[in-house]
């Protein structure tokens, strides 16, 4: 108590322990006045802090405070000794965030002081957790969990933007970046870890993407993963991000077919939303997406009604097959019209083989059809009213054949 009343006695504008300060560092060689002044200023913030903290790190690299520094580092305090390896642009951060870091640091801590009770009671889990497998979580690993939900609840939660992006610059400093790369460093960092996003704003900025490998394999880090061939286009990654909550949620049920559906149709918004994102996942060209969500989300009142459609758009119909690996064997030639798929429905419906063939007569159209598909062997007989309509229309089919033939050889 005695020393420490010494130490704060007031002797003009400085302690006696400031004082001892400067006379210790007189003895040791420092002439400079200024400088012996500014050695006080160090004592002073190293009662405040400690003799290793940005604020004295920070001081003691003002350019005034260089000789001062030069002379420190001589002494047999280890802190000072690696002077030249201090950044200034770090420290910077450092000093201006110390209250944040802190509090970012001692979440950990936080939730390790809690009790296993209290780490067991909570039913809710963080947000990407699955319900069933932290309902089977013992406490050690539900700390891990909570803990590292609120260190992103701290950065990335919109309260903390400012301090999230100084981590990041802070971090690319660390790297050795160069200076022109910085903000690119915190964009890609603030960039979701999932999807596409990171790898498509390497492919945008070839220049950062050098810069950020040469940086890492300078210091001896792990090598950035190689881009793939192809990187999905930002749609792709923006649907999911609009509606976030419900790919989350039909996620869990899709392996159920019922529950699925129902949620589809509960959520009629999601459900094309779902397509779309699909035709972006198998890199379908975007001149042909609406096109996918239509074939995929239109309820058809049958096979031909949909063969039609694609009937109607083949240049989609090649390109969604090529995307999905599927091998076409479709005979468009083949695809009946909406009113001959309706004469064939009527004719499925009839009894007798007698009333099929008169309805075949009556209906030319469906009686080719019939035949080129294979489903009868020969045309029904002919009466003179249809004469003349079999002979066209076998005309027409006998041409689309030697077309066909040509094209396959």
């Amino acid at each position: 108590r005695a020393i420490a009343d010494l130490n704060a006695t007031k002797i003009g504008n400085l302690t006696y322990k400031d004082i001892d300060r400067k006379i210790t560092a007189i003895e040791e060689g420092l002439v400079n006045y200024d400088l012996q002044n500014a050695w006080v200023k160090v004592g002073q913030l190293v009662d405040k802090t400690s003799s290793s903290s940005p604020e004295v790190k920070q001081f003691l690299l003002q350019p005034e405070n260089k000789g001062l520094l030069t002379w420190a580092s001589t002494k047999k305090n280890p802190v000072y000794a690696d002077w030249q390896g201090w950044d200034i642009r770090v420290i910077d951060i450092d000093v201006k965030y110390k209250k944040e870091d802190a509090w970012y640091d001692g979440i950990g801590k936080r939730w390790a002081d809690r009790t296993d009770a209290d780490i067991l009671s909570r039913t809710i889990p963080p947000d990407g957790i699955d319900p069933d497998r932290w309902a089977s979580e013992d406490a050690a690993t539900r700390r891990g969990q909570l803990a590292s939900a609120d260190r992103d609840q701290y950065l990335k939660g919109g309260a903390n933007k400012e301090y999230w992006a100084a981590t990041l610059q802070r971090e690319a400093y660390k790297v050795d970046l160069p200076e022109e790369f910085i903000q690119n460093y915190v964009e890609y960092y603030q960039l979701p870890d999932y999807g596409s996003w990171r790898d498509r704003y390497r492919q945008e900025h070839p220049a950062f993407e050098q810069a950020f490998k040469d940086a890492r394999l300078a210091k001896g880090y792990e090598p950035l993963s190689k881009l793939p061939d192809q990187i999905r286009s930002a749609p792709y990654d923006m649907i999911y991000e609009e509606y976030k909550n419900d790919f989350v949620a039909y996620d869990k049920i899709k392996g159920d077919a019922v529950a699925a559906d129902a949620y589809f149709i509960a959520h009629p918004d999601f459900y094309k939303a779902w397509y779309r994102r699909q035709a972006y996942e198998i890199y379908l060209p975007e001149k042909f997406v609406d096109l996918y969500v239509e074939d995929k989300t239109t309820k058809w009142k049958s096979n031909f009604a949909q063969a039609r459609f694609w009937q109607k758009n083949q240049g989609y119909y090649s390109a969604m097959t090529a995307a999905r690996n599927l091998k076409s064997t479709i005979n468009f030639d083949l695809i009946p019209s909406e009113e001959v798929e309706n004469l064939y429905n009527t004719y499925q419906d009839m009894p007798s083989s007698s009333a099929r063939k008169i309805f075949r007569r009556n209906n030319p159209m469906l009686d080719i059809w019939l035949q080129r598909m294979g489903i009868t062997t020969e045309l029904a007989g002919k009466g003179p009213a249809t004469s003349r309509v079999y002979e066209l229309n076998q005309s027409i089919a006998d041409t689309i054949a030697k077309l066909e033939e040509l094209r396959n050889k």
